[in-house]
């Protein structure tokens, strides 16, 4: 015999008796042991889902829930299912006190979704719902560097993503370090804005942010790089000199990034010659002689720059000649105005060796004009010559003039004193 309509949960004990055609029925049997009616447990809301620290390479979720009611008899256990996306992954078994189970799930791009059941002596009860889906997500594995190419101010990495552990791509950003804060990646993975000739030790990183929470990966191996750029010119100055021209010369502005390890000039197109960084040196021997220099630069990875130059020794001065007194002429025909002297010749910037025709000029009232020689007079080695000549000149007042005609021609005029 069923009863219905009993109240679950409720103690019941039962007696009967039994009814024929007697006037009286028979006695009451005894009582039964208590019964409880009870149904399975009704089905826990939806479980709620947070994220616990990850156990090594997996994803660890903490599943909690709120059973629904025990239907008249106590829960026994649980049934805690785990599905990835449509499939279902693992079932675990919670102990009838529980409210929350620790979940280690691989990491997927594929939510993971949770549902719970609970039993009693009356059966298991329904499912509950779904929990909202998360992802299974750790923090990136680390970016693996091999490579730091030296540029001009630059360095350009190559390098390999790590695994994105239930990131997707879209999801992920790449940093790098060169011993300090983190900053973006560029697209093209070049680091620009460097100094050349600083060192620099570089890492990289991968931060993924999924679901609202950032995860970094542990950086990558660390790497060196020094950037350098192209050799610049170096310094060279030119000075042209009366006879000669000086160069000079400063490799050190040259360095760009790398130290400088040979300096080498030529004169003229001649041979090489190696030299320190800086210096200077003369070269030539006489008046508008062009000269030239090639300065070339070397660094430590073997890159070369050469810059050239030319320059011009003075051009030859015009040639000069020039009167000055000397002597005493007193006495001498026509001269004895007490102030009678002779002709001293002053001369240079002829040719070396030059042997010129000179003449005597004044512009006196009475004895003007040209007169003596022509003396026959040779220059030095330097072009220049000193001496006195036969020529004589009195009204020594500081009111004629006196000069020399050379080859015919009239040399500088000096007033006669």
């Amino acid at each position: 015999m069923t009863w219905e309509g009993l109240e679950n949960g409720s103690n019941y004990q039962i007696r009967v008796q039994a009814h024929n055609r007697a006037p009286e029925p028979s006695s009451w049997s005894g009582w039964s042991a208590v019964e409880v009616p009870a149904g399975p447990p009704m089905p826990a809301a939806a479980p709620t889902v947070t994220q616990l620290p990850a156990v090594g390479t997996e994803a660890q979720m903490q599943v909690n829930w709120v059973p629904g009611n025990a239907n008249g008899d106590p829960i026994d256990s649980f049934e805690l299912q785990v599905w990835e996306g449509g499939t279902l992954r693992n079932t675990i078994t919670p102990g009838a006190g529980a409210r929350s189970q620790a979940v280690k799930v691989p990491t997927s791009e594929t939510p993971y979704t949770y549902r719970i059941r609970a039993q009693n002596k009356a059966g298991w009860g329904e499912w509950s719902p779904m929990s909202a889906p998360r992802r299974g997500v750790n923090k990136p594995g680390a970016p693996s560097l091999s490579n730091v190419a030296e540029g001009d101010r630059s360095l350009t990495l190559t390098w390999s993503p790590g695994a994105l552990n239930g990131a997707s791509r879209n999801e992920v950003q790449y940093q790098y370090s060169l011993g300090g804060d983190w900053a973006a990646m560029p697209g093209n993975s070049v680091i620009t804005g460097l100094s050349n000739g600083t060192n620099y030790n570089v890492r990289v990183r991968a931060v993924s942010t999924v679901e609202g929470q950032t995860y970094a990966s542990d950086a990558s191996n660390q790497m060196s790089g020094n950037p350098y750029g192209p050799l610049k010119q170096p310094s060279v100055t030119v000075n042209s000199n009366a006879k000669s021209v000086t160069f000079g010369w400063d490799a050190r502005v040259s360095a760009n990034g790398r130290g400088i390890q040979v300096v080498r000039i030529r004169i003229d197109g001649g041979s090489w010659q190696h030299v320190g960084p800086t210096g200077n040196e003369t070269v030539g021997n006489g008046y508008s002689q062009r000269h030239t220099i090639d300065v070339e630069v070397t660094d430590t990875e073997g890159q070369k720059i050469t810059r050239s130059e030319a320059g011009t020794s003075g051009a030859k001065p015009n040639p000069r000649a020039w009167v000055t007194s000397t002597g005493n002429a007193n006495g001498q025909p026509n001269c004895n105005d007490g102030t009678c002297a002779y002709f001293y010749l002053n001369a240079q910037d002829f040719d070396p060796g030059q042997t010129i025709s000179v003449q005597c000029n004044n512009n006196d009232g009475t004895y003007g004009g040209v007169w003596g020689g022509p003396y026959s007079i040779t220059m030095d080695g330097n072009g220049s010559y000193g001496g006195r000549l036969s020529c004589y000149l009195g009204n020594r007042r500081g009111v004629i003039e006196a000069w020399v005609m050379v080859n015919g021609n009239a040399f500088e005029h000096r007033v006669w004193q």
